[in-house]
């Protein structure tokens, strides 16, 4: 965490949480011109996310370093840069997932990617 930013990492850093919740990405991998998402996809925009669906809760890595909110919060980048926007979702005790959106980030913390197919 004290190290110039790291591009991704698992949650706990941990490789078996891979399999299960993917990677944690910081915003300088979503925003690198090469393209995080394979051809034919894209990290959607913040409007577009909002407009889709299917949401894994993996959690995320602060911009500390620390890892929290494994199956219950998931945070996603999106592409729209303005403070680093974010959509996240929270699950509730009733199995309930409310999905919320707008939030500037720290684009050092560790969060989700969900990409879209074009």
């Amino acid at each position: 965490a004290n190290l110039t930013p790291v591009p991704w990492c698992y949650y706990n850093n941990d490789p078996a949480n891979g399999a299960i919740y993917g990677k944690l990405y910081n915003w300088y991998a979503v925003n690198d011109p090469r393209g995080l998402a394979p051809e034919g996809w894209h990290v959607p925009s913040h409007t577009e996310f909002l407009d889709s669906s299917g949401y894994i809760l993996s959690g995320q890595r602060t911009g500390s370093g620390t890892f929290a909110h494994i199956e219950s919060l998931c945070y996603w980048w999106t592409s729209t840069e303005r403070d680093a926007t974010t959509v996240y979702a929270r699950a509730y005790s009733l199995g309930i997932l409310a999905l919320q959106g707008g939030y500037a980030s720290n684009k050092n913390r560790g969060l989700a990617v969900r990409c879209v197919k074009d």
